[in-house]
């Protein structure tokens, strides 16, 4: 097999040898996994996980023309990697000898998931989202994951017994907003805190798994909410995890430009629209 290049799942933008690059194993998101065909029955996703989902943290390192990753920066995160599959992290990154549990690998160029990590976000109520909120936030959700345990397998009890909509059931959860974990980055913690609990949908039991262990430690702790900003960012930018496309040797700089200036063109033109200008 010849060399090629490939394009950044983010901006599509190519990626040829040596460029910096963010490599994401996958595996198969439920919609995927169930479904006989991509997309079947849909004509839009709903989220970034819904056919692919992300089997470990981002792994960094350069691209290296055929299809994978060389001079990985080896770090906490790999060292996780490793030892949960027992195996070094070239055997699973390798495009042609790759394990069967990557089902897939999605492909960013350093400076876009940069850029996507620290671009300007808002939160729900219109709050900046900082990454100093998210780091007290995560301290807050760690140091309450064993009562959210709790109070989670109460509610459940709660649930059936005297149903969702009932006066027990409302107070468990004003119990659950007083300690401050909820939201999008709460799930993704609560998921690796609580041993028994993956949401399928969202979080691979694999990842769960992986970094519960990591998170009730203290570790990962920039690593992790680094990789929640990008995620929030690819939801802010409707992108969806999945596999990256080779263009070949072909290099589409000049289109990408052509695409990207069209594009801010008919944006202008419906922010104009929208604002009545």
């Amino acid at each position: 097999m010849g060399y090629f290049n490939v394009l950044c799942s983010v901006s599509k933008l190519p990626i040829i040898y040596n460029t910096p690059i963010i490599f994401i194993p996958l595996e198969l998101g439920l919609r995927l996994r169930f479904e006989s065909k991509l997309g079947q029955g849909q004509y839009a996703m709903h989220h970034i996980c819904d056919y692919y989902k992300p089997l470990t943290l981002p792994i960094k390192g350069l691209y290296d023309n055929y299809g994978g990753i060389k001079n990985i920066e080896k770090n906490d995160n790999i060292d996780i990697i490793e030892k949960y599959f027992n195996t070094k992290i070239e055997n699973i990154v390798h495009i042609i000898d790759k394990p069967e549990y990557v089902e897939g690998g999605m492909f960013i160029h350093r400076k876009i998931y940069d850029f996507m990590i620290n671009r300007k976000m808002d939160m729900n109520n219109g709050d900046p989202l900082t990454r100093k909120i998210l780091s007290e936030y995560f301290d807050i959700v760690q140091n309450n994951v064993k009562i959210m345990e709790e109070k989670f397998y109460k509610s459940i009890e709660i649930c059936r017994v005297y149903g969702y909509q009932s006066k027990e059931m409302e107070k468990i959860r004003e119990e659950i907003c007083e300690l401050k974990c909820y939201g999008n980055l709460f799930h993704f913690i609560i998921n690796l805190g609580l041993k028994y609990r993956a949401d399928q949908e969202y979080v691979s039991y694999k990842f769960q798994e992986m970094y519960c262990p990591a998170v009730m430690n203290g570790l990962l702790k920039e690593d992790l909410i680094d990789f929640k900003l990008f995620e929030f960012s690819m939801d802010d930018l409707h992108t969806h995890y999945g596999p990256s496309i080779s263009p070949g040797q072909s290099m589409n700089f000049k289109e990408i430009i052509e695409l990207d200036q069209k594009g801010i063109e008919v944006a202008q033109e419906y922010l104009k629209e929208i604002n009545g200008v």
